[in-house]
Formats: C-alpha cells, structure tokens, sequence
C-alpha cells in the first residue's frame, strides 16, 4: 500500500488494526479489470490459516467465501485452492498428514508453521517419502494445489504453459504472496459489471505482471474463476465472475 495508488472509481479503503494484525484492503485498476488487493502483516505464523469444509477432508459440505469467514470471524478470507474440484493433482498435505501425492501434473506451495511459503515445482519428488520429509523437515502444516508458481525469492518464474487454469485465457484470477516475514499480499482480478469501463479479466502473465510489480518475494497462482473472493469484516469486496460466490470447499484467512 501506498497513499498514492490511483483507487478504482468510487471504492474505499479498509483496514483493520489490532495488537497482532495489521491488514489494508483497497481495489485499483489491474490489467484493465478490478484488482483488490490484500496486505497484511501479523505477529505469528500460525494466524495465516487454512479453513475446509466441515473440518474434514473430502466432506461436500462445501460453502461460499463469505460463509467460511463468518464461521472463522476471519479478518480477511479468500478463496483457496479448491483441492475437491475433481483435479486429482499435486501433493496434498493438511495438518501435515498427505492425503494426495501426484508431483506430475502442478506446482505445490507448502504453508509452514512460522507463515513461510514453500514450493516444489512439477516432478521435484519422485516418491511420497521424499515430499513427506520435506513436510517434516520445514515444519509444514499445510499445502496448496493449484499454481503454477509466479515468483519464487524475486525471480519470475512463471511458466508459458501449465495444466490448469487456461493459463492464455483471460478468466478472474488470485494469487497470494509473500513480501517479506510474516507479511503477506493476497489479489484477484475480476471484471466490474457490464457495460462499464473495466469489464475484462486477466490472463496468468497479467497475473504474475501484478504481483511482480508489487515487489512480491515468492507468490503463487491459486484457483480463479468464481473462486477468486476477498472477504474482509464479514463483507465481500470484490465482483465476482458470473456475478454470484461460489460454493467451494476451503478458504486461506
């Protein structure tokens, strides 16, 4: 955040301070669409969380955004990666248990308890044990599967091509990333409504440009499409494709 930003018309700025949290929310102009954009510092690692449906993996107790941060009093919540979408990908780990291990087909990014953010890159473990002693040595709680990576220690890393998430298309996107400890950006980039000046969306490389732009350390693609909400103070901030939240089956808050 700076005081400088040119805000998309007719939106404000928000935030929320207390003795661990510091978190500003405010909507730009990004790829000639709606980028709201989340920066949040906290205390301690261990309040980036992760929320799934019902508390249990493969539940279909799915829920919107705005329903997982009511049912967490979640500052700020976003849509994450969808792990029950029928994409039997990655290497999935939840309270440092894996529940799904294929490193072929998508990039990993790995949530460890002091709030790091970690990634392997497609075919970086060739047995489960290997993922596994990775999770245990780094102190993992939890992964995210969708990606693809965007930056990784400041360098764009951002593939031409990847399996999921029409990278060439332009659909609603999200991406969380890291600054620097402890101190995070979360993004989606949606479409205003249409017939006004800003109804587009964005393709992956628009969406690494963003958070490149932005001076991000490492950041990370996660599901888009109607996945791509922010929830801030029980409220939805951004539009959202198609017009209508998702039910989906976890949140990062």
């Amino acid at each position: 955040w700076n005081p400088d930003i040119e805000r998309y018309p007719d939106t404000p700025v928000r935030w929320y301070f207390d003795e661990t949290i510091r978190c500003i929310v405010w909507q730009e102009v990004e790829a000639q669409a709606v980028g709201t954009f989340s920066e949040i510092l906290v205390q301690d690692g261990s309040q980036l969380r992760r929320k799934i449906s019902a508390d249990e993996l493969w539940s279909f107790a799915f829920e919107t955004t705005s329903a997982f941060a009511a049912d967490t009093r979640a500052v700020l919540a976003f849509g994450g990666d969808f792990y029950y979408h029928g994409r039997a990908c990655g290497i999935g780990f939840y309270q440092r248990a894996c529940y799904r291990f294929d490193p072929k087909t998508c990039d990993t990014c790995y949530i460890t308890a002091d709030g790091d953010m970690l990634f392997s890159y497609r075919n970086q473990f060739a047995a489960q044990e290997e993922a596994e002693r990775f999770v245990e040595e780094n102190d993992v709680l939890f992964s995210l599967v969708f990606g693809p990576v965007l930056i990784d220690e400041y360098q764009d890393v951002t593939p031409e091509d990847y399996p999921w998430g029409e990278v060439r298309d332009t659909y609603a996107r999200s991406a969380l990333g890291l600054l620097e400890k402890h101190h995070y950006l979360s993004m989606n980039i949606n479409c205003a409504q249409p017939g006004t000046e800003y109804y587009n969306l964005a393709t992956l490389r628009q969406e690494a440009d963003a958070m490149l732009k932005r001076g991000c350390r490492k950041a990370y693609a996660l599901n888009g499409g109607q996945t791509a909400t922010t929830v801030f103070g029980g409220e939805l901030i951004n539009p959202v494709q198609f017009g209508w939240e998702k039910d989906i089956s976890d949140i990062i808050y």
